[in-house]
């Protein structure tokens, strides 16, 4: 889709998000070793967070002096995150060539779906997903 591209190669361990900023050759943040990358979006590392076991966003790369970049949260689980970029996948065709209040419509429509699925998903303005909604309904997306 437009909004993940998966990190997955045949043969290839799940990489941590220290390994990754390794081999792109930038300084980790010094909890990397506790995500494992499953993909990424415009520029950040879409991983599974140890001990959670949630999807969130996280800089590659470190924050000034090495320091933690806050995730950005994202899904409850892998499950519910395939499921809401599933219902994505299906839903984003539909609103080519949309006027304005179809647009609207089939934005309210993709929000009840995906807060059916992963109710989290949209319980901060913080959250990836309500970020994505926004971003669709100022027209950007």
């Amino acid at each position: 889709g437009p909004f993940f591209w998966a990190q997955a190669q045949p043969g290839r361990p799940v990489p941590t998000l220290a390994e990754l900023a390794q081999e792109r050759g930038v300084q980790p943040a010094s909890d990397a070793g506790s995500y494992l990358v499953m993909g990424s979006d415009f520029g950040r590392a879409v991983c599974v967070q140890y001990g959670t076991a949630n999807i969130v966003a996280v800089p590659v790369e470190a924050g000034p002096g090495g320091a933690p970049v806050p995730p950005q949260f994202v899904n409850t689980g892998l499950p519910e995150f395939q499921r809401c970029l599933a219902l994505l996948g299906r839903m984003w065709r539909l609103r080519f060539g949309l006027n304005q209040e179809q647009a609207g419509r089939w934005t309210v429509d993709f929000q009840a779906q995906l807060a059916s699925l992963d109710p989290a998903a949209l319980g901060s303005p913080e959250s990836w997903w309500s970020v994505l909604l926004e971003q669709m309904w100022d027209g950007l997306l």
